[in-house]
């Protein structure tokens, strides 16, 4: 009797077990489905707010510059100009969302993204990018993935614009309190407020931009920038640590 209990003990431990297993895996596919969803919408959403607007704007200068070639041939170099400096922006755009998908999967650590980041990006320019990080957070991919995205920009903006000859990405996160920073030495521009306080980045450089991935990500973004002073800029996401 006691050996028919033993088996039928160790029968039902391996049946147990085996359910367990076969949960896990159920769970862990739901979780890998969620996540590859989660980052195709990311993808779409990625593609339309930047490549597709610029392949569409790009469209457009061509039908006019095409209609003004014999009437008007002054307007229609400058809309080639104009149309060339968009192609130059599409394919920058598109250049920064593939580092982005490749930098920024879900899961994968915020401090390990931007240090690739800051890699690919000082290989591509040139220019010195160091990061300092402290903690490897926010946990959640939505945000890790917009912070990402708002670095990227800041570093377009500082390779179009700035002519600066270092940057540095400062990373901080504490419990739920994270702050990224990027800063550069470069020409910087004139604010409304100019005495080292953060101004509201609004109408320049895409920052704009920059501004509705903070506000999507539930963060908020400032501008410290005056002429001959560099640039820095700053993203909070969450309460104090």
């Amino acid at each position: 009797v006691i050996y028919v209990c033993f088996l039928v003990v160790g029968a039902c431990a391996r049946a147990a077990d085996e359910s367990q297993r076969t949960l896990v895996a159920q769970v862990a596919g739901e979780r890998e489905a969620r996540a590859a969803a989660e980052e195709r919408a990311r993808l779409a959403r990625e593609l339309h707010d930047s490549v597709g607007k610029s392949l569409y704007g790009i469209a457009m200068l061509a039908s006019v510059a095409a209609r003004g070639v014999e009437a008007d041939p002054v307007a229609a170099r400058a809309h080639l100009d104009e149309l060339e400096r968009s192609a130059r922006d599409a394919a920058a755009d598109a250049r920064r969302l593939v580092v982005l998908q490749r930098a920024a999967p879900a899961g994968r650590p915020l401090a390990e993204a931007l240090d690739e980041v800051c890699a690919a990006w000082s290989a591509r320019t040139g220019v010195p990018c160091d990061l300092v990080s402290t903690g490897s957070g926010p946990d959640d991919a939505e945000v890790g993935h917009e912070t990402v995205a708002v670095v990227l920009e800041a570093l377009e903006n500082v390779a179009r614009h700035a002519r600066a000859s270092r940057v540095v990405v400062t990373h901080e996160t504490s419990g739920s309190h994270t702050v990224v920073s990027v800063s550069d030495d470069g020409v910087g521009f004139d604010h409304e407020e100019c005495d080292g306080a953060p101004a509201e980045p609004a109408g320049h450089y895409g920052l704009v931009g920059m501004t509705e991935r903070a506000n999507r990500c539930g963060g908020t973004l400032a501008i410290d920038s005056c002429p001959g002073r560099g640039t820095t800029v700053t993203l909070t996401i969450g309460g104090a640590g």
